[in-house]
């Protein structure tokens, strides 16, 4: 059995008990392309023509999915959708707020897979990442 000492020594990496198969499953049963998720719904990019980019697994340099290019016009509607939605969040008690992020990261069909696929993205722990407020509606 391989202990943290172990690893530190080597600098070797240590196993990973979370597979990415429910996350590659949910990209494949989703087209493999996404647009940006804006005001509780998946918008496709609004300027640059409909622009997508490749989104790289760095562990093997596989494509993962396409993800829109975002521009002024997505910011400007990002920002409309968050600030209607302000009002609403702001009167949410903290913990209220912290089980509706964390809730979503579980229960919406992507749930556990989200941290999986942002840890196979940007290389965070999966535990992190599926946890991580920022990560929870892929």
């Amino acid at each position: 059995m391989t202990t943290v000492a172990k690893l530190f020594e080597t600098m070797d990496y240590g196993p990973a008990p979370e597979s990415d198969a429910p996350a590659l499953e949910w990209i494949k049963q989703h087209g493999g392309q996404f647009g940006h998720f804006i005001g509780g719904r998946w918008t496709p990019p609004a300027e640059g023509g409909g622009k997508y980019f490749d989104t790289i697994n760095p562990a093997t340099t596989a494509v993962l999915a396409q993800v829109a290019q975002g521009g002024k016009a997505d910011v400007d509607a990002a920002v409309a959708a968050a600030r209607a939605a302000a009002p609403g969040w702001a009167a949410l008690t903290p913990h209220a707020r912290s089980r509706s992020s964390r809730g979503t990261s579980t229960t919406t069909p992507a749930g556990p897979s989200c941290g999986t696929l942002s840890s196979r993205t940007a290389s965070p722990s999966a535990s992190w990442a599926r946890s991580s407020p920022g990560t929870s509606r892929c």
